[in-house]
């Protein structure tokens, strides 16, 4: 006859379900619970109207519920069950029906749970979580070893499981029930059986045991009441976390530089998620910067480090606008426009230029320079071209209303120019007499006086002064 095998083997992947509340610093690490007691109940109905039932004790073995202390959801705490082994004591179960009779040995015994549990405990009285798991998500693998045989069996359990999670004393409880049905068979020959029969039967487990809470760092303090729990510490001394450590001091070229690093921080306590933050202003300014870098872990808890950046100045500033090369049609004084420059430190540079009072002819390269605080200059340049298409200024001035007197006076902003009446040459602020005749043509007459006025006789409209610039632009004016 054949009768349940029963050796405990209970597993779960210890997965959060849907539902589960994000808890920042929540620890998810799993919890053994050991120290198990209690035992297997077996039941089941047999030919001739018998009853098989054992109790077998628990041996050893041990569960895993994950997170360690849940995680608080709506209506509850959410655990998963994890991996565990149970291991019952072996026994012998024997019967008798008619002349047929059997005793099967059970040298190994197990019952497991074959796909993870997640479930949600509820609060009771004096703060213990009353657990109940829906029957319909056990799945219960029963193995054992019969007179050296392995057998394997799978059922649901047949009740929800219940049981309680105490966090304040680490006490767990346990209690599942399932039903089987067992085929016996006896006195069979290749023409059929004599007994073959199916009976149902029922198991069921309790099981107690005690959480043996995380200890991270090993040091004999449990984590749920470890002040650090990643850092060895049984005095529970006082740990700073988290730690930073700014980036080494660096020294730049220029207060625009931003490679100054970045700082490296840790929760060292819980090993959570570390926010770091500094204070370094957009652009630096020459000399000496401090930087303060912050760290913020996900309790709230802050340290700070201070980081040196030195800017040894010695980048010139940058023109953003140097005025357009220009041509003007005469010398004089000319309109350049304005620079402008930027510097990568703070203040604006000082911009200057050698720009002449007044250009001549020709090409001039004017320089404009942009100097900074710390000295540096950068030069641009800009070029002013007198290309003279500017007839030069002449007047010949009657000394009287109705004298033959006359003053020749001009200029040029390029230069002297050359004042002429006919192939004479006369010089600027000269006194000169012209008297028209009717014979064509201009002829020196003589010089009138001792201070050198000269005597002109020309043809008629011939007294004409023509004033020639150095570019060869012609102005005329008439003696009359």
């Amino acid at each position: 006859m054949k009768y349940p095998s029963m050796l405990l083997a209970i597993w779960a992947a210890a997965i959060p379900a849907a539902g589960a509340a994000s808890v920042p610093g929540a620890d998810l690490t799993p919890a053994i619970v050991t120290n198990l007691a209690g035992s297997l109940q077996i039941q089941q109905e047999a030919p001739c109207s018998n009853t098989i039932q054992v109790t077998t004790p628990v041996t050893a073995g041990w569960l895993r519920l994950t997170p360690a202390e849940g995680v608080p959801v709506t209506g509850g705490t959410r655990f998963a069950l994890a991996s565990a082994d149970l291991v019952f004591q072996a026994f012998s179960a024997s019967g008798t029906c008619g002349i047929f009779s059997e005793t099967r040995k059970y040298s190994a015994i197990t019952i497991s749970l074959a796909r993870a549990v997640s479930f949600v405990a509820t609060s009771g009285a004096g703060g213990v979580l009353a657990v109940t798991i829906p029957k319909g998500d056990v799945l219960i693998a029963e193995q054992a070893v019969v007179n050296g045989t392995a057998e394997l069996n799978y059922f649901n359990a047949s009740q929800d499981v219940t049981g309680t999670i105490d966090l304040a004393t680490a006490a767990v409880s346990m209690h599942f029930v399932a039903s089987s049905n067992t085929r016996f068979q006896a006195g069979c020959t290749p023409a059929g059986c004599i007994i073959d029969e199916v009976h149902a039967g029922t198991f069921t487990a309790n099981v107690s045991g005690t959480i043996v809470f995380p200890d991270s760092d090993g040091d004999g303090v449990p984590d749920r009441s470890d002040n650090c729990r990643f850092v060895a510490n049984p005095a529970q001394a006082a740990v700073a976390t988290p730690t930073i450590a700014a980036p080494p001091a660096v020294t730049f070229a220029s207060c625009a530089d931003r490679a100054f690093g970045v700082a490296s921080a840790a929760d060292v306590c819980d090993g959570g998620a570390v926010g770091v933050v500094h204070n370094a202003p957009a652009t630096f300014s020459a000399g000496l910067n401090t930087v303060t870098w912050t760290a913020t872990d996900a309790k709230g808890r802050t340290a700070s480090a201070t980081q040196t950046v030195t800017v040894a100045d010695t980048t010139k500033p940058t023109f953003t606008f140097v005025p357009i090369d220009i041509t003007v049609n005469d010398c004089g004084t000319v309109s350049l426009g304005t620079a402008t420059a930027v510097d990568d430190c703070a203040g604006t540079p000082a911009v200057s230029n050698n720009a002449p009072a007044t250009f001549g002819l020709g090409t001039t390269s004017v320089t404009w320079t942009a100097t900074d605080a710390s000295g540096n200059a950068a030069t641009a340049l800009q070029t002013v071209t007198v290309a003279d298409t500017t007839a030069p200024a002449v007047a010949c001035v009657p000394d009287s209303p109705t004298g033959n007197s006359f003053h020749v006076t001009g200029g040029d902003a390029c230069g002297a120019p050359v004042f002429t009446l006919g192939a004479f040459v006369i010089a600027n602020g000269e006194q000169i007499k012209i008297e028209e005749t009717g014979q064509p043509g201009i002829r020196l007459r003589n010089v009138v006086s001792a201070d050198g006025v000269r005597h002109f006789q020309v043809g008629k409209g011939q007294a004409v002064i023509v004033a020639t610039d150095s570019s060869g632009n012609v102005a005329t004016a008439t003696c009359r």
